[in-house]
């Protein structure tokens, strides 16, 4: 999936490597696993923003034993929530006056 106002290679590796960093910055608070009680995955309802979503998520919170689900494969899918663009308040921002001028 490449094309205008999509990701790169390169932006897809940078992504990736946003979620090795901030699993070794915040390892004590994460926990080291993935728990749906306390991760919400939101993303604007864009194909390159749900797709990086998913990269740092990936590496981020990697399966842990009891949760590999193929064995050649460290990855393990975790629900990205979004709302349509024209609901979306991160993306329409109606309260910005510049916003409303453009």
């Amino acid at each position: 999936m490449r094309g205008y106002g999509q990701l790169t290679n390169r932006g897809k590796l940078q992504e990736y490597r946003l979620g090795e960093m901030l699993r070794k910055r915040y390892t004590e608070f994460l926990n080291g696993t993935y728990n749906p009680e306390n991760v919400y995955a939101y993303s604007s309802n864009f194909d390159r923003t749900k797709i990086s979503l998913q990269l740092v998520l990936a590496s981020l919170f990697p399966p842990t034993p009891e949760l590999i689900w193929k064995k050649d494969l460290n990855w393990m899918p975790i629900p990205i929530h979004y709302l349509p663009k024209k609901l979306d308040p991160f993306f329409y921002s109606h309260t910005c006056p510049k916003y409303q001028y453009l």
